[in-house]
């Protein structure tokens, strides 16, 4: 495993993460 690779893995997380809170953020808008 290359550190490059360890990088993308790392950047993918993130944006996954991301688009969780913001999916999370949104969901809870439309609860109230």
């Amino acid at each position: 495993m290359k550190l490059t690779d360890f990088k993308v893995l790392t950047f993918d997380v993130y944006g996954t993460l991301i688009d969780w809170e913001t999916g999370m953020i949104n969901g809870l808008k439309t609860l109230t």
